[in-house]
C-alpha cells in the first residue's frame, strides 16, 4: 500500500502548478473579486489555449487521456491557485461530462462536430439536469421532447446551471411518458442560441449566478440525441463517474484552513497570541483532522476508480463527510475569527475590514449548497445503507 504519487504524477503537478501561477496573477484575482467575475471567460480561454480542455478526453480524439489521479491533481492545483468556481464548473461540465458522453455514447458525426470545438474552447456545456420540481431524483424530469420529423420539440425548464457562460445545454429530457420513469429518458445536446430558449438569472445566497433555462417549443435536431432514445438514464450513469471523488471540497477547505492558520498566527486575544489559547489550538486540530479524513476518502474513491472497482458507496461516504465538514468548518472558523469573518471581501470597505479576504463569509453562505448539489447527503446515506451495509430498500 503506497500513499505517494509516482514521479510522473509529481511532474504533472509541477507542470499544472506553474501554469496556474502564470494565469492566476494577483491582478486577475483582484479582477475576479472586484467585478464579481466568478465565471471569468478569459481564464477559461487560457485553460483551453494551453490544451487542458483535452485533459480527460481519449487520445484517439486528440485528448490527453489523463487518469483519475491526474485529473484530481489538476483540480487541486486549480483551486489552490484561485481559479473561480464558475470557470471550474463550466470546465467540468464540458470536458468531463459532455465530451465523455459524446465520445462514449455518441455517433461518429457527433464526435467530428463537437469534440474539436470543445478542445479549442469554442464550445462549452452546462448540465441541464435539475428542474424546479426535480433535483436529487433526476429520473423525475418533466421536460418533454416530442418527436417531429428530423427534430424534437422540447418544452420545460432547467434550473441551477451555468447557461449564461455556455454555448450548449447537456440535458435530460423525457421522451416517453407511458413507461416507468427510468425508462423514458433521453439525453439531448441543445444549442442555447436556439429560438425558444430563454435564460433567466437566479442568484445563490453567496451571490453566485445560476440560471433558469426556459425551453418553449425549442426545435432540436435528432442528430443531437446522445445515446439511444429512452436509454438516457443508463447512459448518464456511464459518464457521471468523474464527479464522484469530489476533490474540490477537501481542497477548498484546506485552502481556507491554511488561511485561517495564517490569520490566527497574527491575531491577539486579550493581548496574547491567539494560538496560545488551548481552545483555539484544539479547534484547529479538530478542523485539520476533519479535512484529512475527507481528503483521504476522496483519494480512496480515486484509487477505486483507477483500479476499476465499484466506488458508489465510498463516493457517498466522502460526499457526506466533506459536505458536512464544510458547514462545520465555517461555523468553527467564524467563532475563532470573530465578527470580521462575516464581512465579504468586496469593495473598499470589505477589503479594509474583512478577515481572510472574505473567504469565511463566502464559505458560510455556500455551505448548504454542498449538502444539496450532486445528490443530497440524505440520499447519500440511503446509498450507503443499501449498497454497503446491505439494508433493504424502504417501501
Amino acid at each position: 500500500m503506497h500513499f505517494t504519487l509516482t514521479p510522473e504524477q509529481e511532474a504533472w503537478r509541477q507542470e499544472v502548478r506553474a501554469f496556474f501561477q502564470r494565469v492566476m496573477t494577483p491582478e486577475v484575482k483582484e479582477r475576479v473579486i472586484r467585478e464579481n467575475r466568478y465565471d471569468d471567460p478569459e481564464i477559461y480561454k487560457a485553460i483551453a489555449q494551453a490544451g487542458y480542455t483535452a485533459l480527460s478526453i481519449f487520445k484517439e480524439y486528440g485528448g490527453m487521456e489523463r487518469g483519475y489521479t491526474e485529473i484530481a491533481i489538476f483540480t487541486e492545483e486549480a483551486i489552490l491557485a484561485g481559479v473561480p468556481h464558475g470557470v471550474f464548473s463550466i470546465f467540468g461540465s464540458t470536458v468531463h461530462f459532455a465530451a465523455h458522453a459524446i465520445i462514449r455514447l455518441g455517433t461518429d458525426d457527433q464526435r467530428k462536430r463537437f469534440i474539436p470545438k470543445i478542445l479549442a474552447g469554442e464550445m462549452t456545456s452546462t448540465q441541464g439536469f435539475t428542474e424546479p420540481g426535480c433535483g436529487s431524483d433526476l429520473a423525475a424530469v418533466q421536460t418533454f421532447a416530442q418527436p417531429d420529423g428530423d427534430d424534437f420539440i422540447v418544452n420545460g425548464q432547467k434550473i441551477f446551471n451555468s447557461a449564461h457562460i455556455a454555448t450548449h445545454l447537456f440535458t435530460l429530457v423525457r421522451t416517453d411518458k407511458n413507461v416507468p420513469k427510468h425508462k423514458g429518458i433521453s439525453i439531448l445536446f441543445i444549442d442555447l442560441n436556439s429560438p425558444g430558449v430563454t435564460i433567466q438569472p437566479v442568484h445563490t445566497v453567496a451571490g453566485w449566478r445560476k440560471n433558469i433555462v426556459m425551453l418553449d417549443n425549442v426545435r432540436v435536431p435528432k442528430a443531437n440525441l446522445v445515446g439511444e432514445v429512452n436509454h438516457g438514464w443508463y447512459s448518464l450513469m456511464n459518464v457521471i463517474d468523474l464527479e464522484r471523488s469530489a476533490m474540490h471540497m477537501p481542497v477548498t477547505r484546506k485552502k481556507a484552513l491554511d488561511a485561517l492558520l495564517d490569520y490566527l498566527s497574527e491575531k491577539k486575544v486579550s493581548g496574547k497570541p491567539a494560538l496560545d489559547s488551548p481552545l483555539v489550538r484544539a479547534k484547529l486540530a479538530d478542523l485539520y483532522r476533519e479535512h484529512l479524513v475527507g481528503w483521504l476518502l476522496s483519494y480512496k474513491v480515486l484509487w477505486m476508480q483507477e483500479t476499476r472497482q465499484n466506488a458508489t458507496a465510498f463516493a457517498s461516504y466522502q460526499k457526506v463527510v466533506n459536505a458536512e465538514a464544510v458547514e462545520h468548518f465555517a461555523h468553527q472558523a467564524m467563532e475563532l475569527v470573530g465578527p470580521a469573518a462575516l464581512i465579504e471581501g468586496k469593495g473598499k470597505l470589505g477589503k479594509k475590514w474583512s478577515a481572510m479576504n472574505g473567504i469565511l463569509a463566502d464559505m458560510y453562505l455556500n455551505a448548504r449548497v454542498q449538502q444539496v448539489g450532486g445528490g443530497t447527503v440524505e440520499i447519500q446515506r440511503n446509498i450507503i445503507a443499501e449498497r454497503h451495509l446491505g439494508v433493504p430498500r424502504g417501501s
